[in-house]
């Protein structure tokens, strides 16, 4: 069954359907010579997508010609009635948890995807425990038989209907860097027109906090801005750069201020 027929039957199964990246010998299909998530990212702006399911016409231009043998990404949350348990960590962290047996596959990079079935409105949530991530409104995970950056394939575990998820189960919000790690990947895709400004001072606010030059910045950021749709000119995004390197910059001599007076 080749790659168009597999996404049609997730795509049955109420699930929306995206394509996303393959790695290649030299990195990724997106092209980025700096790309950091080869095969983990979107090939389309697939924001739409996390409101509504994508058309049979869709998946079928995508995976049978456009985006041709593209790995299969499916969006999590409601629009898809599920969520998954990500887990990259040891299994002795999950199986603490208490979840039932469920849907699971094999990521390929020696992960887990425990796929739960959930029509509530859940968050995605970055390291709920060490090494385990929640994938729902919001996120996306890659689905068999896909291929990861290690050359493995995506693969089924356990073939069953997933199970309804007790949300009572899930570990409160614990924000740790896998959460910066999340989102980040999330917009490197692009965004639509409703979330570029917002995204790209968050953004922005980022690297200023990695200690980035502004200059630097602009040249990440003119390349992500490029793949949004549509772009923001070019004195938006650098109007929106400066802004918030100056109020970075203020902050950080506030906090200097306070630090020599002993407030």
């Amino acid at each position: 069954m080749d790659r168009l027929d597999i996404a049609l039957k997730y795509l049955s199964l109420g699930w929306a359907v995206i394509p996303v990246n393959v790695p290649t010998r030299s990195g990724c299909t997106c092209g980025r010579a700096d790309c950091q998530w080869p095969g983990k990212h979107p090939r389309i702006l697939w924001r739409e997508y996390t409101r509504r399911l994508p058309t049979v016409d869709e998946v079928t231009d995508w995976f049978g010609d456009t985006y041709y043998e593209s790995n299969i990404g499916v969006v999590t949350g409601q629009v898809s009635g599920i969520v998954v348990v990500d887990v990259d960590g040891p299994l002795e962290e999950y199986r603490k948890l208490g979840m039932p047996r469920t849907l699971t596959s094999a990521t390929g990079g020696g992960g887990r995807h425990y796929i739960y079935a959930c029509d509530q409105e859940v968050r995605s949530r970055g390291a709920m425990v060490q090494g385990i991530d929640l994938k729902a409104n919001g996120g996306f995970v890659v689905m068999p038989p896909s291929v990861h950056v290690s050359g493995e394939r995506y693969r089924w575990l356990r073939r069953m209907a997933p199970v309804p998820l007790d949300i009572s189960l899930i570990p409160k919000h614990n924000g740790t860097a896998n959460e910066d790690r999340q989102w980040y990947h999330e917009l490197l895709g692009g965004v639509s027109k409703g979330d570029r400004s917002s995204s790209a001072a968050r953004l922005a606010g980022r690297y200023a906090n990695l200690g980035l030059s502004t200059e630097e910045t602009h040249m990440l950021m003119t390349r992500w801005n490029d793949a949004n749709d549509p772009p923001l000119s070019h004195s938006e995004l650098k109007s929106t750069i400066m802004s918030v390197y100056r109020r970075h910059a203020d902050s950080l001599n506030e906090l200097v201020e306070r630090l020599v007076s002993g407030d």
